[in-house]
Parts: C-alpha cells; structure tokens; sequence
C-alpha cells in the first residue's frame, strides 16, 4: 500500500473516531467509510490494536509537526520557553472529540502511551516549576471545554493565556535539556 493511501486510512479512521467515538472503529466502519475491502485492511492492519498504534503514530507525528511549527524548529534545537510557548499555542483551542479520546485511550496502554510520551516528553520539563504550571494551564486549556457543561469563552482562554505567559516569561530562552536533579518545590518564585 502506496504511503498516501495508508495516510488516508488513518484520516478516514480519525474522522470516524470524532464523529462516533473510539469503539466506532472497527474494520466493518472503516471498511465502508473507506471502500476498503475487510480483507484489504486486515492486510495492512492485522489488528484493530494495530489499527489503534498507527492512528496514534500518526496523530503524534501531527502533534509534533504542530509544535515544531509553533515553536520555530525541532525540541532539541530550541528553547525551553520556546517548547512551552509552543506547546501553550497547540494547545490553548479544545481539542478535537478524536484526540481527547485517542489521548485518554492511550493512558490505559503502555504501548500507545509510549508513543505519545516520546512524541511529546521533548516539550516539557516536569523539573521546571514555571514550566509545569504553563503545561497545567496549556492542558486545562486544551480539555476544559469536554469536561465542563459551559465551554470557555474567547476572553477566557486568552486571559488563561495571558496567566501563562507570566509564568513563560520565567523560563531560560536559551536551548537546554530538561535537567532531572532540579529541585521543583524551591524554584517555583
């Protein structure tokens, strides 16, 4: 199967994961959204866990093409301010029904939630006070609106943001690697 085909399985997987939720994807629903023969996905996707590990693959290479882009190049080439403020912007609209349920889905497999932490492990620091709140807040940002019965308003989220940005403005613009031994509780000033 051509690469681009593969692609558009997996697009057409995502869609049916947003318009119907994780346990609507089975071979008979992508067979029919797709005009895939059953046979011809189980050829390519022997198992529906298969199935899953791809369609997060690709959705984490989506999340990093998004940070990248936000933060102006690769994690290991930039700042950690960079990494936040990136990862800030990715994530201060909601998320789409399909990567909530993709991202919960995946803290239950170690499997699937080891591709998404090296995916996105790179942007954070969980040793950086600063940085831990601005993940905190990018986070809420992100999930708020699948959780509450009122979505946030427009003014919310970017005084949300602005919130953040005191806190992003506390971090290194220098490009460093997140450091293990640093003491979180007594850098948080």
């Amino acid at each position: 199967m051509r690469t681009n085909k593969k692609d558009s399985l997996l697009a057409t997987a995502l869609s049916i994961v947003e318009s119907d939720g994780l346990a609507a994807l089975t071979y008979d629903s992508l067979s029919a959204a797709s005009g895939i023969s059953k046979s011809g996905l189980i050829y390519h996707f022997p198992t529906r866990h298969q199935l899953l590990i791809e369609l997060n693959a690709s959705a984490a290479r989506t999340w990093t093409r998004e940070l990248e882009a936000a933060a102006g190049g690769p994690a290991s080439e930039v700042s950690l301010r960079q990494r936040m403020h990136a990862l800030l912007e990715v994530e201060s609209h909601s998320a789409t029904r399909a990567d909530l349920l993709l991202s919960i889905d995946a803290n239950l497999n170690e499997e699937l939630r080891a591709i998404w932490d090296q995916a996105l492990a790179p942007w954070t620091d969980p040793h950086n006070p600063h940085a831990v709140v601005v993940q905190l807040i990018a986070d809420g940002l992100w999930v708020y609106d699948h959780i509450n019965a009122r979505p946030l308003t427009q003014q919310q989220r970017q005084a949300a943001v602005k919130t953040a940005h005191i806190f992003l403005n506390k971090l290194s613009t220098t490009p460093e690697k997140p450091s293990p031994t640093s003491d979180f509780t007594n850098n948080i000033k």
